[in-house]
């Protein structure tokens, strides 16, 4: 059995002994700073320290070293107790009795805990195995703190799909299936959509000295519900009031009706305004207007039709605009293709391919799978444009690319440069009509009444003209710079760009004099950079 080495004292008519017991089957050898306190607990000075020391290089066998000349009085069993630093453990070291010293008691054990300020977790049992089988100088642990019970953040789990991005199945062959996007969570009246699982604060704990140990505070969390959709008494569980669609409507379950037209839209249906999801099974017909709260899905063919949601607008089979389409979104737009369409999205734009089209995204457009090809068209993007091939080999299709900025503030600088163009032509052609008519008045040549009149009210004007042209000039000027320092966003052509495309990144060009594959346009100071993608 493995067992430390201890000592213990034996008093003589010519002084103080110590025999040392050597450690048996690989247990601790003894150390002199634990003989040095326990001979300061037990009011022990005057000893021969180099007679210890020595002693101490050999403790393979038992051995019997006079340590003083001095006779003292009997030494009792002793205890010293020792707190770990986080004051959740109290251990006990025991040192026996000197010849007729005596032997502790498990009540004078416990005192000598309390003292040491030992108020908690004492555990007895430890104790009276010690006393039952008294082993000495090893550490006996004789209390034991509580930690505190770790507390439990609150969880929410939700019974529906709550992330609305860009999921498409794809094929075997690496394709999308604009066919099966996995957009709608379809919910029947009844169902539950969410269920809270309750913070759980931990009960507190305590150190061996009797101080209290607080649990974490937990995370809590609550449920929130929206249009059809009702909270449980206890406010841990959602339902559905009604059949419908499930989102989530920033913080809120909401469950938005779903409107399904089964065919087309068209001269049967009339325009279509409807406050929650439209689902349409056929086309819609050219000249035709869709508006939803929510989202709009067309399995069908869209025509040259307008298309408005606060939410996604999906469409399976494509756009055929005919220059007539207007699609917005405030959310994403996906269409397999699109062709002569206006597009506007508040998110992104996905499609197989985009022709001949204005496209404008807030986030970024991908035209990535299938062909992958964008001709034609003028297409805006905030992030990220990622395409498989700009244009064609055939001139006549020009294409631009536009990333780097807002959408919105792209157009709106351009809106103001031709303001402030519209405003300066205007200066210009006032300005002339004003000389012309002067000279005539000068020279005493008549005057029309409508020339009499402008001649009055042109200096006005052009006053007029001149703190606006001031006005936008400055306004023009500080829209500019924010531009030039957006160096964000890039265009990404996995296949091929061809001659005649334009590239604009910010307000800084770029014109693509001859055929490039496989390549990225990026921002640099005040030029685009072009590299080559590496796969």
């Amino acid at each position: 059995m493995q067992k430390n080495a201890y000592f213990q004292l034996k008093i003589k008519e010519d002084g103080l002994y110590m025999i040392l017991y050597p450690p048996t089957s690989g247990g601790d050898m003894l150390a002199i700073s634990d003989l040095k306190q326990y001979l300061g607990k037990a009011r022990i000075v005057a000893y021969d320290m180099d007679a210890l020391t020595h002693a101490l290089d050999n403790q393979a066998e038992l051995r019997v070293i006079q340590i003083s000349d001095r006779v003292v009085s009997p030494v009792n069993e002793t205890v010293i107790v020792s707190i770990s630093a986080d004051k959740m453990t109290a251990t006990a070291r025991f040192y026996p009795p000197s010849d007729d010293g005596m032997t502790l008691s498990l009540h004078e054990i416990t005192d000598s805990l309390r003292a040491a300020g030992v108020v908690y977790g004492v555990l007895e049992d430890n104790i009276e195995e010690w006393l039952n089988d008294r082993v000495y100088s090893t550490d006996i642990t004789v209390a034991r703190g509580r930690e505190p019970e770790e507390s439990i953040d609150a969880s929410i789990e939700y019974k529906f799909d709550t992330d609305k991005e860009f999921r498409p199945t794809i094929t075997e062959d690496g394709n999308v299936d604009f066919r099966h996007l996995n957009l709608l969570n379809n919910v029947a009246e009844g169902d539950v959509l969410a269920v809270l699982t309750p913070a759980y604060a931990g009960e507190p704990g305590m150190n061996v000295m009797g101080a209290s140990l607080k649990s974490r505070n937990p995370v809590k969390k609550s449920l929130k519900n929206g249009k059809n959709v009702e909270i449980s008494e206890d406010g841990l569980s959602l339902t559905a009031l009604t059949s419908g669609h499930a989102e989530m409507e920033r913080d809120k379950v909401v469950v938005l009706n779903i409107y399904n037209i089964k065919g087309d839209v068209g001269t049967a249906t009339g325009d279509i305004e409807y406050d929650g999801v439209v689902k349409v099974s056929g086309d819609v017909r050219a000249g035709y207007t869709i508006k939803a709260t929510g989202d709009i899905f067309v399995q069908g063919v869209v025509e040259g039709a307008t298309l408005t949601s606060n939410g996604d607008i999906i469409i399976a089979s494509g756009i055929h605009g005919g220059a007539k389409a207007v699609i917005t979104a405030g959310g994403n737009i996906t269409a397999n293709f699109i062709q002569e369409s206006v597009i506007v999205a508040e998110g992104s734009v996905n499609a197989g391919s985009i022709l001949y089209s204005t496209v404008s995204a807030r986030n970024s457009i991908n035209v990535n799978s299938g062909k992958g090809l964008i001709k034609g068209g003028e297409l805006r993007a905030g992030s990220l444009i990622n395409v498989k091939t700009v244009g064609s080999a055939l001139t006549g299709a020009n294409t631009q690319l536009s990333v780097g900025s807002d959408p919105d503030d792209i157009l709106a600088f351009r809106n103001l440069e031709t303001a402030l163009a519209t405003r300066r032509a205007e200066q210009t052609k006032s300005r002339q009509a004003f000389m012309f008519l002067r000279q005539k008045s000068d020279k005493g040549e008549p005057l029309t009444l409508q020339h009499r009149e402008l001649l009055k009210t042109l200096p006005k004007r052009l006053e007029i003209l001149e703190g606006e042209i001031a006005q936008l000039g400055d306004l023009y000027k500080s829209r500019k710079a924010a531009l030039e320092k957006n160096d964000s966003g890039q265009i990404v052509v996995d296949g091929t760009i061809y001659e005649g495309a334009k590239i604009i990144i910010s307000n800084i060009s770029y014109y693509v004099r001859g055929e490039m594959s496989s390549c990225k346009f990026k921002k640099t100071d005040l030029e685009i950079e072009v590299s080559l993608i590496y796969r």
